[in-house]
């Protein structure tokens, strides 16, 4: 299995494949969050190649709260990630290496707060 196993650091452009608690400054988490604002431009720019409200439903309201929502906070969520998981991994240590992909962590927060922004346009048992 580690063989096989590969953790993403969003920084392998900087030369950093393996990422520890201890390693993450500001500079890192800078870089994490740019990563995912790029993602999430990709991800925006897929709508002109296939049209979310053709092929997925996706009204243009939808797609507003989306676009307005979608980078706020990531560096919030990022930070609430690591210590979220520095508390569920037991650090003791700051040298411990991560096992997850950073680049999650602020995509999680973001999706709970489009997932709660998204769930108020139509409103459920009404």
């Amino acid at each position: 299995m580690f063989d096989i196993k590969s953790t993403l650091t969003c920084v392998e452009s900087k030369g950093i494949d393996k990422l520890t608690y201890d390693l993450i400054n500001e500079k890192t988490k800078v870089d994490i969050v740019s990563y995912v604002n790029k993602f999430n431009s990709f991800f925006l720019n897929l709508n002109n190649q296939f049209n979310f409200n053709d092929y997925f439903n996706v009204s243009e309201k939808s797609m507003e709260v989306f676009k307005e929502e979608l980078n706020k906070h990531l560096r919030d969520y990022l930070e609430e990630g690591l210590e979220f998981n520095k508390k569920l991994d037991n650090v003791g240590t700051e040298d411990k290496e991560l096992e997850e992909t950073l680049f999650f962590y602020p995509l999680i927060g973001a999706i709970n707060n489009l997932s709660s922004h998204l769930s108020q346009l139509t409103p459920i048992n009404s």
